[in-house]
């Protein structure tokens, strides 16, 4: 799930602070701008073992040990 606030947040943070100099900035789960959700349709259909591989990857992504590649623009 991709989470706008956090960005525009920042954004506005450093547009009233007077440090916004503009350019593209990245943002992922480190700032809770992205993150990994399960549809509640699909709650009790997937298995909790699969549901335990998506936990530990996404803790694996937050603490450096899974890398996810990040498009430069």
């Amino acid at each position: 799930m991709i989470v706008a606030k956090p960005a525009f947040m920042d954004l506005a943070k450093r547009v009233r602070e007077g440090t916004c100099k503009g350019g593209i900035e990245l943002f992922g789960m480190e700032q809770k701008a992205i993150d990994f959700l399960v549809n509640p349709a699909w709650a009790g259909k997937l298995a909790p073992s699969a549901m335990q591989k998506v936990e530990t990857a996404r803790q694996d992504i937050l603490s450096g040990k899974l890398e996810v590649p990040k498009d430069e623009f």
